[in-house]
């Protein structure tokens, strides 16, 4: 039978774990990736990962070759003023990953498209206008990207080729579910910043509430 693998990324530890998927076990020793990262893909190939840690955890994405992982090729640092990569996502053709970030004040929110053999070579997306985005998901000819927008409710429609946001259209929230969508994802991000960046991976102990962190 074929083996395939999936990678968890350890924000506590500053580690990746590898884990054979079809007999649900642990391979070897972590990879140490050096930062406290935040998320991890793969590219649909299976030659390429992609790791990204935010503002107060390392602040970089980093390229990593699947054939040797225990050394980035690649380590681009996000702004000075610090930025949060909040996860990447490869086109299905493997040819760019998109990543979402925010500047460490808040002041500006960011969906970038990375060429995937060198993140250092990026392009923020021409007119997107949203906030919080959250997730990227692309349809199956790598010609368009979706972008969830948390705080906002919409998914913005990308044109992969041009790199320009196309269209905006209404999500949960906004056809029919009120409030609620936009308000847990909200929450779940207040709560993710509160844990990973401001604690820098300290959970809430047993006897603390969660909703105490983001009060």
């Amino acid at each position: 039978a074929s083996v395939s693998y999936a990678y968890v990324a350890n924000t506590a530890d500053a580690t990746i774990s590898v884990i054979n998927t079809v007999t649900n076990e642990k391979i070897g020793s972590n990879i140490s990736s050096g930062v406290n990262q935040t998320s991890v893909a793969i590219k649909p190939d299976g030659t390429q990962m992609v790791t990204t840690s935010g503002y107060g955890l390392g602040n970089t994405i980093k390229v990593w070759s699947l054939a040797n992982p225990e050394v980035p090729v690649v380590t681009h640092t996000l702004t000075a003023s610090g930025g949060i990569a909040l996860g990447a996502y490869y086109t299905p053709d493997g040819q760019y990953f998109y990543a979402a970030s925010e500047e460490g004040d808040f002041s500006a929110v960011y969906v970038r498209r990375y060429l995937s053999t060198d993140p250092t070579t990026s392009a923020a997306v021409t007119g997107y206008d949203q906030n919080f985005p959250a997730y990227v998901s692309f349809k199956s000819d790598s010609s368009r990207a979706y972008v969830g927008n948390v705080a906002s409710s919409t998914v913005s429609v990308v044109n992969v080729s041009t790199n320009t946001q196309i269209s905006t259209f209404a999500g949960g929230g906004g056809t029919g579910g009120g409030g609620t969508e936009q308000l847990w994802g909200v929450l779940q991000f207040a709560i993710w910043h509160r844990i990973f960046v401001e604690q820098q991976g300290r959970m809430p102990a047993l006897n603390e509430d969660p909703l105490d962190w983001v009060r």
